[in-house]
């Protein structure tokens, strides 16, 4: 192994490590708000009204119980004096009065019970009246009213168990815990906390949001939720981070996302027609049921192990290469290198072509109406027929080019580079020359729009 690729080794390494920096870094941030939220939820549970309930139920439990015994050494005590009584031959009056005693101490016994409290309210009276009838025909039997709980008590000790184990779980498996996205965010606050010079928006929730036509330059939106969310026409360059972000049924029609990190990004069923993926990495992305209908990347675009972009409707740009009858309208190309390409029938309608390489590139019958092709170089380009109406080619070289029969009508070509273009036929109707270099180009048959 040579120093070169030692050095190489060291950087992906160094690249590597800080990757997983930022992966703990992330479910640290989320493993704290889980925290925090189970801590609010904590906090609430134990602040519950029903807290004081339940504890005024087991005082409540409590002195009922000792009711029950007092009643029960009453009861006790009265059944030993009839059984001596009747022993020693007394009358059936003296039996009637014991009785009538102990329907008394009955009576103040529910008396004692029934206060104008409700915490006594659970208290079941039929069962109360089964524990009497025991202790009537079994007096030696103890009645032990604290193994009659509520059920619901005991309900409330598991919940809070189940509280404590989960705090407990989320300390110990914290290497694995998933991301958790926080609560939604909706656009103004977004822009607010934008405009203020925040960049790090990494486990963001902005499902659903519109950020169509917006530009989001050097952010990190990292494991942010942004599903279902409008970002079409939307400007993700220079270094926009959407690194495992999900963006399942997105719309980003038409968004620029050049040299944008997508690895391991969610772009299911989402629709990324149009879109500019120039040195953008996809590496692991999810692109099942994705649309990339007439989006466009280069050699240096990243996808995913085994998917094929051409198959899926991308073009490649790239010099030499061939895009013959490509719908690259409104294309985002500046400073692109097409040199050579076969550019024959593209549609480049409105497309934004400033300081493009399009030397000795073929453009026969090519659509360039309203295009972009300021200082653009078209050095012995073939332009035959091609329309370039209303095309802004302000400081354009077309030097040696081939623009026979080509429809320049209201095209600016102020300062443009001409020297021995070929304009034969060519249709020049309110066209800006303003300044520009004819030296021995080709103007016959008509000039203007008029016969020579």
């Amino acid at each position: 192994m040579n120093i070169s690729d030692s050095e190489l080794d060291l950087v992906s390494l160094a690249s590597r490590i800080e990757q997983i920096e930022e992966e703990q870094n992330l479910r640290r941030q989320n493993i704290a708000w889980l925290k925090r939220y189970l801590d609010e939820i904590k906090q609430e549970f134990n602040n519950r009204t029903e807290l004081q309930q339940f504890q005024s139920m087991q005082e409540a439990i409590a002195l009922l119980t000792a009711q029950v015994a007092e009643l029960q050494q009453h009861l006790n005590l009265s059944s030993n004096l009839s059984n001596g009584l009747n022993n020693n031959g007394t009358t059936d009056a003296s039996t009637q009065e014991t009785n009538i005693d102990d329907v008394e101490i009955i009576k103040q016994f529910f008396e004692r019970v029934e206060k104008p409290e409700k915490q006594l309210a659970c208290v079941d009276v039929i069962a109360i009246s089964e524990n009497l009838d025991i202790a009537k025909t079994e007096p030696d039997e103890q009645i032990n009213v604290a193994e009659e709980q509520p059920l619901f008590i005991r309900a409330f000790s598991a919940q809070q168990f189940q509280i404590e184990r989960i705090m407990w779980l989320v300390n110990r498996i914290y290497a694995a815990e998933e991301p958790s996205h926080e609560i939604p965010v909706d656009v103004e606050e977004f822009w607010r906390r934008y405009n203020g010079g925040e960049r790090d928006f990494t486990g963001i929730n902005l499902a659903g949001v519109n950020l169509s036509g917006k530009i989001l330059e050097k952010i990190n939106l990292s494991n942010a939720n942004l599903s279902r969310s409008n970002l079409s026409g939307s400007q993700l360059y220079g270094g926009v981070d959407l690194s495992m972000a999900n963006l399942s049924g997105a719309n980003l029609i038409g968004a620029n996302m050049r040299h944008s990190k997508l690895i391991k990004a969610n772009f299911s069923n989402a629709n990324l027609s149009q879109v500019k993926l120039i040195e953008a990495n996809l590496e692991g992305a999810n692109l099942e049921g994705t649309n990339l209908q007439h989006s466009y990347y280069d050699p240096s675009t990243i996808f995913p192990t085994g998917f094929d972009p051409v198959k899926a409707g991308a073009y490649l740009i790239t010099p030499s290469g061939s895009l013959q009858n490509a719908n690259l309208a409104g294309a985002i190309l500046n400073q692109i290198n097409l040199t050579d390409a076969d550019l024959q029938g593209v549609n480049l309608n409105s497309a934004n072509l400033e300081g493009a390489n399009l030397s000795e590139s073929n453009l026969n019958g090519a659509n360039l109406s309203k295009a972009n092709l300021k200082n653009a170089i078209l050095i012995q380009s073939n332009l035959v027929q091609i329309d370039l109406s209303e095309a802004n080619l302000s400081g354009a070289d077309l030097s040696v080019a081939n623009l026979s029969e080509a429809n320049l009508s209201k095209a600016n070509l102020s300062s443009a580079k001409l020297r021995a273009a070929d304009l034969k036929g060519s249709n020049l109707i309110q066209v800006n020359l303003e300044s520009a270099v004819l030296i021995a180009a080709d103007l016959s048959i008509f000039l203007f729009g008029s016969p020579l």
